[in-house]
């Protein structure tokens, strides 16, 4: 008990910790080499939605009555820290197309980033891909891709005070990894890339 009040009372009296780090795109698994026949897949727009005005806030470690014991924060605007994720992940599939000349571009709206910790840690990402034709605008494919994680054991007692920030930092990380693969592997995607018409 002593330990807990006396845990309380260092953050009471130091404020709300932060730390701040970048959001790689780090798979599970390496993503297999697969470049699809007339693919000239460029990034497009990435686009933060979130109803929140710092553009770099991630998440909160938070005590039993919700006040922000700790913050997480992206190095850069979680908007380009998505758009260099998904650069990634085309690179890596064989994918990615320079924006000079290319036919199709993908353009990402983020609904939803973020991570917490009450008693456990939870984290989503909720994003809304869409599969764009350059010359005409028209959407050859969108949806929605949601991800959310929890992990740690439930308590009674909320655990922030003593919660991680590198731990949150890390699940966030790993669901971000898993959005942005459901993304650039659902078969929707998939087939109107082979469906896209031929450049001249």
């Amino acid at each position: 008990m002593r330990r807990t009040l006396f845990a309380f009372a260092v953050l009471i009296l130091g404020g709300c910790a932060s730390a701040t780090l970048p959001l790689p795109y780090t798979p599970a698994a390496a993503p297999a080499q697969e470049p699809i026949a007339r693919a000239s897949l460029a990034m497009g727009e990435v686009t933060d939605r979130r109803d929140i005005r710092d553009r770099r806030w991630v998440g909160n470690i938070r005590d039993g009555f919700g006040t922000p014991l700790k913050r997480l924060r992206s190095d850069l605007p979680v908007d380009t820290a998505v758009d260099r994720a998904f650069r990634e992940a085309l690179l890596r599939r064989g994918l990615l197309a320079p924006v000079q000349g290319a036919r199709l571009r993908l353009d990402i709206v983020i609904d939803a980033l973020d991570a917490n910790q009450l008693s456990r840690r939870e984290a989503r990402v909720v994003l809304r891909p869409a599969l764009v034709e350059v010359a005409s605008g028209a959407h050859l494919w969108t949806t929605e891709m949601r991800v959310e994680r929890v992990e740690g054991r439930a308590t009674l007692t909320p655990a922030g005070v003593y919660g991680s920030l590198e731990d949150l930092h890390a699940l966030m990380v790993r669901v971000l990894a898993e959005a942005v693969d459901k993304v650039l592997d659902d078969p929707g995607l998939r087939e109107a890339l082979r469906r896209a018409p031929r450049g001249g």
